[in-house]
């Protein structure tokens, strides 16, 4: 299931150089309309053939040294519109980007976290963002297992110190799944945390079975919604 993975080079490296090629990558993305276009052409790297963490957030704001030690620093990707300009890069825009960037598990990775999702309220047209949360809760769950399957290797930094920092919580990565499940459906959500740790052993999967929120299928799981 992983030995197949390829994740673009551009976010694999030290804090700068990350940011920097990932800015780079937003800002062609803009101008050619499309994430998927923006990064056809950019080297990539088999997964995981190298030791780096999986770095999913961030700690602190603020960058205040570069750390030598290069990494998969895929929270960059939930900030795209702050490092390319909240005005400049809209929430409907951003949308549509979050949308075709999710057919792509690195891209999902790097929304687990940190990912800044436009709300409901700041997309005008109604029938789009009814569509934009399910689809967004629907391409996690198509990365469901291989999300899963790469856990251990999840990590968060402190830009302050460029620190690397273990998880403390089985639920840290959950947080964004559960919160487009509650876009959808905010009757099932209320005590996820204490009911996914203490009735199902931390397993994401199990729950949101067992709530109805997702089936399994021949080839993985899909959502219900």
């Amino acid at each position: 299931m992983l030995d197949s993975l390829t994740f673009p080079t551009a976010l694999f490296g030290t804090l700068s150089t990350t940011r920097s090629n990932w800015r780079r990558i937003i800002a062609r993305a803009v101008r050619l309309g499309s994430i998927r276009a923006a990064t056809a052409h950019e080297p990539t790297m088999a997964f995981p053939d190298n030791t780096g963490e999986l770095i999913l957030g961030r700690t602190l704001y603020g960058l205040t040294r570069n750390d030598a030690t290069s990494h998969w620093r895929l929270y960059w990707i939930g900030h795209s519109r702050e490092l390319f300009g909240w005005e400049r890069l809209k929430p409907t825009r951003w949308a549509q980007f979050i949308i075709e960037g999710m057919d792509e598990l690195w891209f999902t990775l790097g929304l687990l976290v940190d990912g800044q999702f436009p709300q409901s309220s700041w997309i005008k047209d109604e029938s789009f963002a009814s569509v934009f949360r399910r689809l967004v809760f629907a391409k996690f769950i198509r990365w469901l297992p291989e999300i899963v399957a790469l856990r251990s290797r999840f990590s968060t930094e402190s830009l302050s110190t460029a620190q690397i920092h273990e998880a403390v919580s089985c639920t840290w990565w959950m947080d964004n799944i559960i919160d487009s499940l509650r876009e959808i459906d905010n009757t099932i959500v209320g005590s996820w945390r204490n009911e996914i740790v203490d009735e199902y052993e931390c397993n994401l999967i199990a729950w949101l079975t067992a709530t109805g929120a997702i089936h399994q299928t021949a080839s993985g799981f899909e959502a219900q919604y």
